[in-house]
């Protein structure tokens, strides 16, 4: 039996442990004698975190701008697909938003670091390894056990499907979808953590629900991740 590795390895996964890691560990810098101030081991943390959130959207934004951009060009060649469809007025443009000033390079070495002088300080517990997210799970790579876990969130007005490997050797995920009609189905055989549900949202409040499970030589394996909801449409 194994433990994992406390870093995620999917991009939504290090979002989330950038955010929880770098929201609390400045309470903990007197404690383990972690650096405070412009240059910092908690500065490294902060403004790393802000520049991995920039380039996570950043990664999304491009994705859907291409499939935008895809769309116009068959548009462009072909004409609208719809009897009657509204053309587009113009090129689709692309927004960058705006990138933050300071730079942080090595952000997954720099974070490890930190992690290893902590866990050998003396006033380090599980405790805060539990609150800092620093401990690894046990682990069997048992395929009967294996099972997705899902985060969802809203970019670029798509819904973020966010998913990871969790140190399995699986192929891909199946991810099904409930756009508030009480019926999975099936939207994505994804061979690459995260996914961008492409559907546009809805005009009207509705809850979306996702599900996925692991594939493994053509057949899904292991259980099914708990089903994730997330509110989508007009002011949901």
């Amino acid at each position: 039996m194994s433990k994992t590795d406390f870093m995620p390895r999917s991009l939504a996964g290090k979002k989330n442990f950038f955010t929880n890691y770098s929201t609390k560990i400045s309470g903990y810098a007197a404690t383990f004698g972690l650096t405070t101030g412009v240059a910092s081991d908690v500065a490294d943390a902060t403004n790393g975190k802000a520049l991995y959130d920039y380039l996570f959207g950043l990664q999304v934004a491009i994705k859907l701008y291409a499939k935008a951009l895809t769309d116009f060009m068959d548009i462009h060649l072909y004409g609208s697909h719809e009897a009657g469809g509204a053309l587009p007025t113009a090129i689709p443009a692309f927004a960058a938003g705006t990138a933050p000033t300071t730079l942080v390079f090595d952000l997954d070495g720099k974070i490890r670091r930190q992690v290893a002088r902590i866990k050998a300080h003396p006033a380090y517990t599980t405790t805060v390894g539990q609150d800092l997210w620093l401990i690894g799970t046990e682990h069997t790579d048992d395929p009967a056990t294996w099972q997705p876990h899902l985060a969802l969130h809203l970019e670029g007005g798509h819904v973020f499907v966010g998913w990871g490997w969790e140190s399995h050797n699986a192929d891909a995920a199946q991810i099904d979808v409930d756009r508030g009609t009480g019926t999975f189905v099936h939207l994505f055989t994804d061979t690459d953590p995260d996914y961008i549900d492409p559907a546009p949202l809805p005009t009207t409040p509705q809850v979306w629900r996702y599900r996925a499970s692991y594939i493994k030589s053509g057949a899904a394996v292991g259980l099914m991740s708990d089903v994730q909801s997330i509110g989508v449409g007009g002011a949901a």
